[in-house]
C-alpha cells in the first residue's frame, strides 16, 4: 500500500471544510448567512444602510457566487455582469465620487419569496463630490435565495 502524502490529506481536509457537502456552503463566512426565517425586509434594511453609508464592501458581501448585473445611477459603465472584484471597485469608485444624500426602498415585490426571489425598488438622491447639484434616481434590485442566504443578482439604475 502506498502512503498518501500529508499535503494531499491537508488539501482534502481543507476542501471538505470549504464545501461541506453543499454547493456554496462554506464559501462564505457564517456571519453572512441568513437564518431560514429571515424576512426579506431585514436583508433590504441592511442593504439600505450600507448604501446610505457608502459601504461598498457590505453591499458586495450580499452578492451571490455568480457575476452580478450592475448599473449604477450616474455611472458611465454599461449594464453588464461583473465579477465580485470588479463590482467592489466600481462601487468604491461610485461612493468615492458621490455623496449619497438618501437611499430608501419604496417598493418591494416578494410574491415569490417562498420560492426564493424578490424584487425591490429604491429611490436614491446623490450629489457628485465638488458639484453643487443633487440628482435623483431609482435603483431596481433583484435578490434570490442561495442555499442559506439572500443574494443580490441584479442592481440596475432605471432611467
Amino acid at each position: 500500500m502506498q502512503a498518501i502524502p500529508w499535503r494531499c490529506l491537508f488539501l482534502g481536509l481543507l476542501l471538505t471544510l470549504l464545501v461541506d457537502g453543499r454547493p456554496t456552503r462554506g464559501l462564505f463566512p457564517a456571519a453572512w448567512a441568513d437564518s431560514p426565517a429571515t424576512d426579506i425586509s431585514l436583508v433590504l434594511a441592511s442593504i439600505e444602510r450600507a448604501w446610505t453609508e457608502g459601504d461598498a464592501d457590505a453591499i458586495v458581501e450580499r452578492f451571490g457566487p455568480r457575476k452580478v448585473l450592475l448599473r449604477l445611477p450616474g455611472n458611465p459603465h454599461a449594464s453588464q455582469r461583473f465579477s465580485h472584484q470588479q463590482n467592489l471597485l466600481i462601487l468604491r469608485d461610485h461612493f468615492a465620487s458621490n455623496e449619497i444624500r438618501r437611499f430608501n426602498f419604496v417598493r418591494t415585490q416578494s410574491p415569490e419569496a417562498e420560492r426564493g426571489k424578490a424584487v425591490a425598488l429604491a429611490e436614491v438622491v446623490w450629489q457628485q463630490r465638488g458639484a453643487g447639484r443633487t440628482r435623483e434616481g431609482r435603483v431596481l434590485m433583484v435578490l434570490e435565495r442561495d442555499v442559506d442566504r439572500w443574494v443580490l443578482t441584479e442592481v440596475q439604475a432605471l432611467p
